[in-house]
């Protein structure tokens, strides 16, 4: 657009653009092209207003004053970042997940456009519409195709059933170590806890950055409902970390148990848990011990607890009451 030097400097500005706003989820891309391309339309309009104040003309090549341009970089980043930051405490974990982003690329544009017209890169004219134009031609290409399926969306379910069937796998394992003798265990308790639990903890992470990939910049939520993500999954998954955090638990308890002649005290394993029904735990795995047919270390004779599947296990009354995230 008008001069053909100034077009070609900003020639490249769509692939990058259109680079930057893919995200992994669906939502997320489609959440971050509108930022960018929110944050370019008023970066844009407050370069145009910057190099007029800062040049005292509305001519495009009129030379602009360097000190009322480091005045004015200055003030429009500091607001910048202040608007950027959520208050209360967040503001010590930095630019808000949510909207930092539409903030980062008003200022940056803001910025860029101005420093150039200063350095003479072009005229005001020309370096604003072909920036602005560059940027949202790549950003709206990317929001576009990312609607496009296949896709993946971080408020889709069923990444957490997956994390659910791993805590159900996890369960199920761990009980049958905890009936087993000592003697039985021929794997370390440190390595049998990554074993059962590494695949759980793994998609719970994969759970919560999806997620937190999808919910950025909720106002978008109101207008397009369908890139929203909905309270109640977000509910179920802080549930089933808290029954991780349980499961993580109840192994280190039947490994008490399991290395006791007596039996360890709930108190001994259990001083700082007054929430969790401490004694229907103690009885529950003391319980599970005294059965002749459970204790068969893994043989093919009597019953397994790995024989059932997860749903016989949740079901079950006394699992019901220790397990009761996953009932």
């Amino acid at each position: 657009t008008g001069n053909p030097g100034v077009s070609g400097l900003y020639a490249g500005w769509q692939l990058l653009s259109y680079g930057f706003v893919w995200r992994p989820t669906m939502e997320g891309t489609t959440k971050k092209g509108f930022q960018r391309i929110i944050g370019t339309l008023v970066g844009g309009l407050f370069a145009w207003i910057g190099v007029m104040v800062c040049s005292g003309s509305y001519a495009d090549s009129a030379p602009m004053n360097p000190y009322g341009t480091i005045a004015w970089l200055t003030v429009v980043t500091v607001l910048g970042g202040y608007f950027a930051i959520e208050p209360g405490m967040k503001a010590f974990l930095g630019v808000s997940y949510d909207y930092g982003l539409a903030v980062a690329y008003f200022v940056m544009v803001q910025n860029l456009i101005v420093a150039d017209v200063f350095v003479g890169q072009g005229s005001k004219g020309d370096i604003v519409t072909n920036r602005i134009v560059a940027t949202l031609t790549g950003s709206a290409m990317a929001t576009l195709f990312g609607l496009i399926p296949p896709v993946v969306r971080g408020s889709e379910p069923r990444h957490s059933r997956e994390y659910l069937k791993h805590l159900k796998s996890a369960f199920t394992s761990i009980l049958q170590r905890s009936v087993d003798d000592a003697d039985c265990q021929d794997v370390p308790y440190e390595t049998f806890k990554k074993q059962v639990l590494l695949a759980a903890s793994s998609q719970r992470e994969v759970v919560n950055y999806l997620m937190k990939d999808a919910g950025a910049f909720k106002i978008v939520n109101k207008v397009l409902p369908f890139l929203k993500v909905e309270p109640a999954l977000e509910k179920e998954v802080t549930r089933m970390t808290t029954t991780e955090s349980f499961i993580d638990i109840f192994l280190l308890f039947s490994e008490y148990v399991n290395k006791s002649e007596t039996g360890a005290t709930v108190d001994d394993v259990f001083p700082a848990a007054p929430g969790i029904k401490r004694e229907r735990v103690q009885s529950m795995i003391i319980e599970l011990r005294s059965d002749d047919g459970l204790k068969n270390c893994g043989s093919t004779t009597g019953t397994k607890i790995g024989d059932h599947s997860p749903g016989d296990i949740v079901d079950s009354s006394s699992v019901q009451t220790v397990y009761l995230p996953l009932a």
